[in-house]
């Protein structure tokens, strides 16, 4: 594998994305393309990972109120999992957010998944709630 995480523009790459989500959120976890596709793309700043030039992966992040990022839709194609590929692609995106001067980011992680992302530095803070029918929680991070 050849993975490379690029910072994304344009409705093409944006494209991209919604494919890769559409795969990984709505084919196998059901989740409503409505839920999905929120209408915050434009706000958020996008990620893509490539392995030789094919998209396998993506995030975003958008920038609230107070100095805070929210970490959103990532979301690596299954035959693409196991590979380090969502750990280059929070790289990436983290490093965007610090170089924006932020210094506070959060999320909210599929249950399963909270493991991964405490491996990154984020802790669990709260009670796990359920979104869009899936255990979840929310986690945070000092960046």
């Amino acid at each position: 594998m050849n993975i490379v995480v690029k910072e994304v523009t344009g409705s093409d790459n944006l494209a991209i994305a919604h494919v890769i989500r559409k795969e990984v959120f709505q084919d196998e976890q059901a989740i409503s393309s409505k839920d999905d596709f929120d209408g915050r793309d434009d706000a958020a700043t996008q990620f893509l990972a490539y392995d030789n030039g094919l998209p396998v992966g993506t995030a975003r992040y958008r920038l609230l109120d107070g100095g805070t990022a929210k970490i959103e839709r990532v979301a690596v194609l299954k035959p693409y999992r196991g590979h380090s590929i969502g750990k280059l692609i929070m790289d990436e995106l983290l490093n965007s957010i610090k170089g924006r001067d932020i210094h506070h980011a959060y999320l909210e992680a599929q249950s399963y998944a909270a493991p991964f992302y405490e491996k990154l530095g984020f802790k669990i803070v709260g009670d796990e709630f359920e979104a869009v029918g899936i255990s979840t929680v929310k986690m945070e991070a000092d960046l």
